[in-house]
């Protein structure tokens, strides 16, 4: 845990790996002695650290069930000025919902983790075995519209529009100017609507009183509230423990 050896450690491993003349993903991670809930946000705030030191760098100790990947979102949640092309903050790998796993989230809640990395501009690595997937995970892993949105070009990391605690609405702008909003229902027994008020609509770049199409990126097609006007109140009737992207 002594930061000056962990970051002349990486940089003597970034050197030699710069030196092979070859494109290759440097991802570090260490520190916390691997305890629950530890903040390592240092690899992205540090000025050894960040894009300066490799492509990605761990933010939180891992993830082993949804409480952990909780904290781990949340803290990548505030670093969002660290990442850029090349360069990510990475809360952990995803934790699916197959059997078989010695880690693994409810069906709902691994979806939900992967449309929460994809606005974060999260690494998109699978913590599930590949050859015992589930067909659930399988179709959540290769939705290729969630997974556009996490490797979008521009390269801005997401951040929350609105936080109530159980109720999370998270955005991100795209290449394309539009937005990807992610609609996040954390009570894990009921379904709850969740809404994008003034407050929200304010951080986004839309004049009020402007029309929205809205396409719903997990059934594939238009919103069941196609039409989002910006100002006004724009709900989403979201499953427990879900997530509307």
């Amino acid at each position: 845990n002594d930061r000056g050896t962990l970051f002349k450690q990486f940089q003597l491993f970034r050197d030699a790996l710069n030196r092979t003349g070859r494109s290759i993903f440097f991802s570090v991670c260490g520190g916390g002695d691997q305890l629950m809930f530890s903040n390592l946000s240092y690899y992205a705030t540090d000025l050894r650290g960040g894009a300066a030191l490799a492509n990605s760098w761990r933010i939180s100790s891992d993830c082993v069930e949804w409480r952990t990947c909780h904290f781990a979102f949340r803290v990548a949640a505030g670093l969002g000025s660290k990442a850029q092309p090349g360069g990510f903050n990475d809360p952990d790998m995803l934790l699916g919902s197959s059997g078989g796993s010695a880690r693994q989230l409810s069906q709902d809640r691994s979806r939900t983790q992967f449309s929460i990395w994809a606005i974060l501009m999260a690494p998109l690595l699978i913590g599930t075995h590949p050859a015992r997937m589930s067909a659930h995970d399988l179709e959540t892993y290769s939705n290729a519209e969630v997974i556009a949105v996490n490797q979008d070009p521009l390269g801005k990391q997401g951040f929350m529009l609105s936080d109530t605690g159980l109720k999370v609405v998270w955005g991100r702008q795209l290449a394309d100017r539009s937005w990807a909003l992610v609609f996040q229902n954390d009570f894990f027994f009921l379904p709850l609507d969740v809404v994008c008020d003034m407050d929200c609509w304010a951080k986004l770049p839309f004049q009020n009183g402007t029309s929205l199409h809205v396409h719903d990126l997990w059934q594939k097609g238009p919103a069941q509230q196609a039409l989002a006007i910006a100002g006004e109140v724009y709900a989403v009737h979201v499953p427990r423990a879900g997530a509307s992207v």
